[in-house]
């Protein structure tokens, strides 16, 4: 009994401090119940773990974090390894197992956070497993928890007591853009239930326990959080949260303290020192929502974000010139724009200066492929948080959140796992692919052998009178074929093992870090056992492609200096592809200036030589450049015209048109080896993006090129890299001369 009371007091402990002041909405963050599945009789420590944003939150289909809390119940420290184990019961199988580990240390009666990053699997309820080992790999403990494999828009509320769950959770999200348009193993309604998470604190420093690596925030379409706790946020939370705006988060700052727009780091998210103004006009005019009675099922419905005849579309454009809506909320609303009423219209504040322009919501700014909104209301606290107008200003930021995503080749954090979409992909890192003309080569050797060996020694026999001749000759033909085949073999295949990679880095415009996917693949002339490290520790890694499933069970290792791969074994011959999403720097990046003919300029300041440019201007069209080397200038109307405007290739995902990348399209219109170059270089990265993806958006300028010599990595995990690719996709406009 006195177990047990341990057992339950650990597990109140982690249950959002919200629980306990009775706020009903809480309660889906409790964690799942630990299960005292130990080896020994007397357990040595408890464990408790949850979703990093609560249960209740949509986890979608790409990188998220796992909280577990562990404690030590004994009088002497205790040490070894979280173990977490997630798997799909209706396909057990490799391609759906994950498994990832990191250490703990944890003093007597005391108690330790570890964060552990999985995939989530859309449309799968995947189970998780946790256990606690010891150092000699002696099972302590062991629990498991729930996940929820929504594919809903996700708003992350940071408050110890967040009180957004109850108004905000399951409204009908009007979205427009349907990532999985098209897709066979997704589906996803004109009006998916809004999910709303929180995550838990840390009971000893009072801290939200927010995401280490960026790409755990895959699943968040906004997240609300109060500027004194950004402030506070330090280390791999607070590099985490910036890496995910510059990825293209959404961020909305409630600003609790003056202190905080003149530094830290809402400060230096939105470019400089803020001071508070007269709120927009336009706020007043905005009606207040109703939460719809149901949801949607088709994206055929009417477009509620139509702004009446005569409203103006909207304030000017933010830095990345992605327009932030100033138009109706959807769903049933009120008859007369009558705006904020009582206490909210009292409290309304605007925000100038820095980066930061007038917007539906208050202020934002353009930060990389991402936005920082400080919020002219505050919607965590009443009376705002009971407010219908400000319900509305939330769903219309998050649907803005949402829908903007189209812009982004491979959104941070997400994507497929062992996806069709990927073969592409493993088709340009896979050296078999040299292994064709080899392959011709040793036909026309069997054919020439089977003549040799066959009609022609016979004939030449009969004519000397020698019928015993080929009892010679046939086994050394034979064997000589053997011989050329094995050898052209080894010449095609390659006498040893290498890596190849190809990355594509999407960057705001000026800045000089953005996010990269990366795709390595590993190929061996002998079995093998690899362990690949991320190339820095903001990145999280996992096998996506392989030959065949016999590649080992992987485990991502965690610990101070990033994650790596164990166990992951090389077939002679096979190529494993590995991809990994982290961060990109540059010199100082890519700048796009705007001109006084409407085009705009782009200078290199990102200390290498771009080559194979593709240059979009709004209205204009695309432009192709051979190159631009460090330093230089271009304008883009002074290159060769590809494609006007109007003449994109254009798609639907859901109701919103996207206008696609189609290389071999556009490689139509050029001529000589660039034009090849740039067909045989962009078309694994089109092909793995998919049909969904707004490459060029109507908007926002974009630049796509080569970086020469890729990011200069000349070996990979013991393999030398023969092949080393980096693309680079600028979007917007910004930066310096």
């Amino acid at each position: 009994m006195i177990q047990r009371g341990v057992a339950i007091v650990s597990l109140l402990s982690l249950a959002l401090p919200a629980l306990a002041a009775g706020d009903l909405h809480a309660a889906p963050h409790a964690p799942a119940a630990p299960s005292t599945g130990a080896t020994t009789a007397v357990p040595t420590i408890t464990i408790a773990a949850m979703p990093i944003f609560g249960v209740d939150a949509a986890q979608g289909d790409g990188w998220i974090e796992v909280v577990a809390r562990i404690d030590n119940v004994t009088t002497h420290p205790v040490k070894g390894w979280v173990e977490l184990t997630s798997t799909v019961a209706a396909h057990r199988s490799e391609d759906n197992l994950f498994t990832a580990k990191a250490p703990f240390n944890v003093p007597a009666g005391k108690s330790v956070v570890v964060k552990l990053p999985t995939h989530a699997l859309a449309n799968y309820v995947p189970t998780v497993t946790l256990r606690a080992r010891a150092e000699n790999g002696d099972k302590l403990v062991e629990t498991s928890l729930s996940m929820n494999n929504s594919q809903s828009p996700l708003l992350v509320d940071v408050e110890p007591a967040p009180k957004l769950f109850a108004p905000l959770r399951s409204w009908a999200m009007p979205i427009l853009w349907n990532p999985h348009a098209g897709s066979y193993y997704y589906s996803t309604t004109a009006k998916p239930p809004l999910t709303v998470g929180a995550p838990g604190y840390d009971r000893t420093s009072g801290d939200p326990v927010l995401p280490d690596r960026a790409a755990s925030y895959a699943p968040v379409t906004a997240l609300v959080v109060r500027s004194d706790v950004v402030a506070k946020l330090e280390g791999a939370s607070l590099e985490a949260l910036v890496n995910w705006v510059l990825s293209g988060g959404s961020l909305a700052v409630v600003v609790s303290r003056p202190e905080d727009l003149r530094s830290g780091p809402v400060s230096a998210l939105v470019g400089g020192v803020v001071t508070r103004v007269a709120p927009p006009p336009a706020l007043y005019s905005y009606p207040p929502a109703q939460k719809p009675a149901d949801t949607g099922n088709s994206f055929d419905a009417p477009d509620p974000w139509e702004a009446p005849d005569g409203e103006d579309a909207g304030p000017p454009p933010t830095p990345i010139k992605l327009f932030i809506p100033a138009k109706a909320t959807p769903g049933h609303v009120a008859p007369q724009r009558s705006g904020p009423v009582g206490g909210v219209r009292e409290q309304l504040s605007g925000f100038a200066g820095a980066n930061l322009r007038p917007s539906a919501y208050g202020a934002t700014a353009a930060y990389g492929l991402g936005e920082v909104h400080l919020l002219a209301f505050d919607p965590q606290t009443s009376p705002g948080v009971d407010d219908a107008w400000v319900h509305g200003r939330m769903i219309d930021l998050l649907r803005h959140a949402y829908d903007r995503r189209a812009a982004q080749v491979f959104p941070h954090g997400s994507g497929e796992r062992r996806a069709n979409s990927l073969q592409e992909i493993r088709r340009s890192l896979d050296p078999n692919e040299n292994f064709r003309i080899a392959l011709g080569i040793s036909a026309i050797l069997l054919v020439a052998y089977s003549i040799l060996a066959g009609p022609l020694t016979f004939i030449r026999a009969a004519k000397r009178g020698r019928p015993l001749d080929p009892l010679v000759w046939a086994p050394l033909w034979a064997a000589t074929a053997f011989g050329l085949i094995v050898l052209l073999g080894l010449a095609g295949k390659g006498w040893r093992g290498r890596a190849r990679h190809v990355a594509l880095v999407e960057i705001g415009a000026g800045m000089d870090r953005g996010v990269v996917r990366r795709f390595r693949g590993f190929f061996s002339s002998h079995t093998q056992s690899l362990t690949i490290e991320a190339t820095d520790r903001t990145c999280v890694l996992d096998v996506v492609a392989a030959d065949s499933r016999e590649h080992g069970d992987a485990v991502m290792r965690l610990d101070r200096n990033g994650a790596q791969l164990e166990n992951l074994t090389a077939l002679p011959w096979q190529t494993v592809v590995v991809a990994e999403d982290g961060t990109h720097d540059f010199k100082g990046g890519v700048s796009v200036l705007p001109t006084s003919d409407g085009s705009v300029d782009v200078v290199n300041h990102t200390g290498r030589s771009l080559e194979h440019l593709l240059v979009y201007v709004p209205r204009a069209g695309i432009y192709w450049f051979d190159a631009l080397a460090d330093g230089a200038e271009l304008h883009a109307g002074a290159g060769k015209l590809v494609l006007s405007a109007a003449s994109r290739t254009r798609y639907t995902a859901g109701t919103k048109t996207v206008f696609g990348f189609d290389p071999a399209f556009l490689a139509t219109y050029l001529t000589g080896k660039g034009g090849d170059a740039m067909q045989q270089v962009w078309t694994p990265i089109t092909a793995a993006a998919g049909n969904t993806i707004d490459w060029f958006p109507e908007d926002a300028a974009v630049v796509l090129a080569e970086v020469v010599g890729g990011e200069g990595v000349k070996r990979d995990s013991g393999l030398s890299v023969e092949s080393d690719r980096l693309l680079l996709r600028v979007v917007g406009e910004g930066g310096v001369r």
